[in-house]
């Protein structure tokens, strides 16, 4: 008959207080994190940053304070199991309740005064105690906020930047903060539009890079600049448009205007000149007699079906002035010389150097290194207001995310964008959003601790307490064993 080993009670039992020191220990802060990280969630969205992994730093913060604490008491208090119960117990209750006291004795007097404050900015702000049940639905309505306007224009809440150079090969810089100082030594120019702002990449004259894309921020004080000069043009009983254009005209028809000298300038003729093999000239990129041709091809191309429609209008009009055969080139073949032609025919005075230099007035390649037009205006809130609308209607046309206009966002040939909004109320959401965002990064992590730590603020102690109760009664069992193997 097999002879039973008499300590195999003994394994058992120390296997079993091992098993449950092991799983009281986990119970608390390893529960404690998952809970955390779950509501953390909540915050994890693009007004809030890297704000939802504040109360995942302070659990794990708490842990690792716990652990340097239980170390300590091993060496200090060696055989009283009581003493290290009691002292790792209190420091880990007061590790959990820190953020209870926090959030009701510091944040809570806080609101009060926040109250006030968007009291004064015309905004409604609910309760603290609203704050701490609604938290996670505020955060929501938050970041859905923010997500809608950025898809509206297109556009993602930080920034970005399509290739390492400009068109013309010339560099950019990449502003990452938000500062008023203009480094002169890459820079051409003494404004720069929106370099406060942060978030922005720049030629050296000041404008975007041909590739960027707006983020957020930049977006969002594109859309104030503009909406809110309108707004103050129009409690003057005028047009900010208009009064633009009367900028513009005046610079561009008085030949000793600053734009006209600067325009005979070194600098300026440097990069619009007449070779248009050199990659930094502007007019390189600008519609060629050439690529109007090809235009002018497709253009023909598909009008061709309505040729007999516009052959009788133009014969009507020419009283029969064109030459025979003429109208049959409006084709797949149809250019420039063709277009003349007609012009001549309906006696009008064109050629195709006028025909250039009106169409170059359309053609919005600017130069990254030389001053536009609108750099010249003087009233500053005027010129301001110049660059706001380029960068919302030509920039974000060629980047595809136009944000002024009857449509915005993504519009190119293969896509309408979407119907304009209301700026009044998106201005208005700004103001709003830009609140809530501080206040809720600030101290909706607190109650995402204040929450989970308020369930837990018994667990933990306990759970120590039990780890170290289990932990003394396996060596109890282990020392048994011991003696019982040197007998």
């Amino acid at each position: 008959m097999a002879k039973v080993n008499s300590n195999n009670p003994l394994k058992a039992r120390m296997v079993f207080f091992r098993v449950l020191k092991v799983a009281f220990y986990l119970l608390g802060f390893l529960l404690l994190f998952h809970l955390v990280y779950r509501d953390a969630q909540s915050l994890n969205g693009v007004a809030f940053g890297n704000a939802y992994k504040l109360p995942l730093y302070y659990v794990a913060a708490a842990w690792a304070l716990v652990a340097i604490v239980q170390l300590l008491c091993a060496l200090i208090f060696k055989k009283n199991t009581m003493a290290k119960i009691i002292v790792v117990a209190i420091i880990g209750f007061a590790v959990i309740a820190g953020p209870l006291a926090y959030a009701e004795f510091f944040i809570k007097p806080e609101f009060d005064k926040l109250a006030e404050e968007y009291d004064e900015a015309g905004l409604s702000f609910d309760p603290y105690g609203m704050h701490l049940t609604q938290y996670k639905d505020n955060a929501e309505d938050l970041n859905a906020d923010i997500e809608e306007f950025l898809s509206l224009y297109n556009i993602k809440y930080e920034y970005k930047v399509y290739g390492d150079e400009n068109t013309d090969m010339s560099e950019y810089l990449e502003i990452e903060e938000g500062t008023d100082v203009i480094d002169t030594e890459f820079f051409t120019t003494d404004y720069v539009f929106g370099l406060s702002k942060g978030g922005a990449v720049y030629s050296k004259n000041g404008m975007y890079a041909d590739g960027y894309v707006f983020g957020y921020e930049q977006a969002r004080y594109i859309l104030e600049v503009y909406y809110n000069t309108r707004a103050k043009y129009e409690a003057l009983g005028k047009d900010a448009d208009e009064e633009l254009d009367n900028a513009i005209a005046a610079l561009t028809t008085n030949p000793n205007s600053e734009w006209n000298r600067y325009k005979n300038s070194a600098e300026y003729k440097e990069f619009y000149g007449s070779d248009l093999s050199d990659v930094k000239n502007a007019k390189r990129y600008y519609i060629t007699p050439e690529r109007l041709d090809r235009i002018l091809g497709v253009l023909g191309a598909n009008i061709s079906e309505y040729a007999n429609i516009i052959k009788t209008i133009l014969n009507t009009i020419a009283s029969g002035l064109l030459p025979e055969g003429l109208l049959d080139s409006i084709n797949a073949n149809l250019d420039l010389e063709t277009v003349i032609k007609l012009a001549a025919a309906l006696d009008l005075n064109i050629d195709e150097s006028t025909i250039m230099n009106l169409i170059e007035g359309y053609s919005n390649y600017q130069s990254p290194q030389t001053k536009p037009v609108f750099y010249f205006i003087q009233d500053e809130e005027l010129r301001e207001y110049a660059y706001a609308k380029y960068f919302g209607e030509v920039h974000g046309g060629k980047v595809g995310s136009v944000l002024i206009g009857s449509r915005v966002g993504e519009v190119t040939l293969d896509s309408n964008g979407n119907e304009a909004e209301s700026l009044g109320d998106r201005i208005k959401m700004f103001k709003r959003t830009e609140k809530d965002a501080a206040v809720y990064t600030k101290y909706y992590p607190w109650f995402v601790l204040r929450e989970s730590f308020l369930y837990f603020s018994g667990v933990i102690p306990f759970s120590l307490a039990a780890a170290y109760m289990f932990g003394a009664l396996e060596r109890k069992t282990l020392d048994k064993l011991i003696k019982g193997g040197n007998k």
